[in-house]
């Protein structure tokens, strides 16, 4: 009969005079299935949507998690992750080659195999298997600040839980903790302003409206963020606001991206972009149609253009210490000597190809 119980999980341990029995044994089993059960549990819970029970985009969220192993911020190669990935795998959540040969296991057998090969479960063994539990508990509640979020927005439907892109942005916490993917799922043409404020944190906000045939007309800030904002398959277009106000605005913001965006400024508004003190990536933009230039950058901004057609009266417009970067195309200024202005110590180190198409 056992002496002793583990601190964590109240398992039986037996000192060396205790008589190991059968039934302590059984009891200590039960226990463990019902610890692992319950955090497989926990785990497929965490990989819903907000406010529906549709599963996470698994081809979206394992593409996301092998394009981060460079730095392993996800997973270190150790049995606790193993046990993670075991059950990440029993909530069908299918590991990448990559994944696979990185953290070494490729299903739930073979995690758990791993497992019962470094942790012989006899008598003296419990309270290394109560540790190892115990680790991967807290490490899943890590684990579970890692994974993104996604919430759906369906503009085409008042009734729906986000019917706006700010509606859902409404609902974040300033301090972001881990990635958010805010997802339009429906064909829609709408009208909507919105801003992104005040985001800091390791997590980052990726507004992603999957095809360029969802249209957006309005007005669209990013305002003092230190996350990182990511704009991917989407077409803006310009709403009057005013003089020289901008289709996309950013100001005081450390990192935001553009993938595939289109912006049509309809000659309603001076800019396509306008960027202030921050940073702006763009990769396979159009901008268009702007009242003076297709972006305007001031005021220490950098700029990294890669591949971005349109024509505007002018192209780029920048001003004072700031830095312009990139490769490939940038947007046609239709006006004679207009394509790239730089003034008061502007730079661009980069010979663009300016183009409309």
């Amino acid at each position: 009969m056992s002496s002793l119980k583990t601190t964590k999980l109240g398992l039986h341990n037996w000192n060396g005079t205790d008589r190991v029995l059968r039934e302590e044994m059984n009891e200590n089993f039960t226990v463990i299935d019902s610890e692992i059960g319950s955090l497989r549990n926990d785990v497929n819970n965490s990989l819903t949507h907000i406010g529906t029970t549709a599963p996470v985009d698994t081809d979206r969220f394992w593409l996301d998690l092998t394009g981060r192993f460079p730095t392993l911020r996800y997973f270190e190669t150790n049995v606790d992750d193993w046990l993670i990935v075991a059950t990440l795998e029993a909530s069908n959540i299918q590991l990448s080659a990559d994944a696979a040969a990185l953290i070494g296991v490729s299903s739930i057998d073979d995690a758990f195999t791993s497992i019962k090969l470094q942790t012989n479960i006899f008598a003296e063994d419990f309270i290394t298997v109560s540790g190892r539990i115990d680790n991967l508990v807290s490490t899943v509640d890590k684990l579970s600040l890692k994974l993104p979020t996604t919430l759906i927005v369906d503009p085409t439907n008042a009734g729906s839980l986000y019917p706006t892109v700010q509606s859902a942005l409404n609902t974040l916490p300033k301090h972001l903790q881990k990635d958010v993917v805010i997802l339009v799922s429906s064909n829609a043409i709408w009208t909507e302003d919105f801003a992104i404020e005040g985001f800091y944190g390791f997590g980052r906000i990726t507004i992603d409206f999957t095809s360029r045939a969802r249209i957006v007309t309005g007005q669209v800030w990013v305002r003092q963020c230190s996350s990182v904002i990511v704009f991917q398959n989407v077409f803006f277009k310009g709403v009057d606001k005013g003089t020289f106000d901008p289709t996309l605005g950013v100001i005081n913001s450390a990192f935001v991206q553009l993938k595939n965006v289109q912006i049509d400024a309809l000659t309603v508004n001076t800019y396509g972009i306008s960027v202030s003190n921050s940073f702006l990536h763009t990769q396979d933009c159009i901008i268009s149609n702007a009242g003076q230039y297709a972006i305007n950058a001031i005021y220490g901004s950098k700029l990294e253009i890669n591949n971005v057609y349109g024509s505007s009266p002018g192209g780029i417009r920048a001003e004072g210490a700031v830095h312009i970067g990139g490769s490939g195309k940038a947007p046609l200024g239709t006006t004679g000597g207009t394509n790239l202005t730089l003034l008061n110590g502007a730079m661009c180190n980069v010979a663009f190809t300016h183009s409309a198409t």
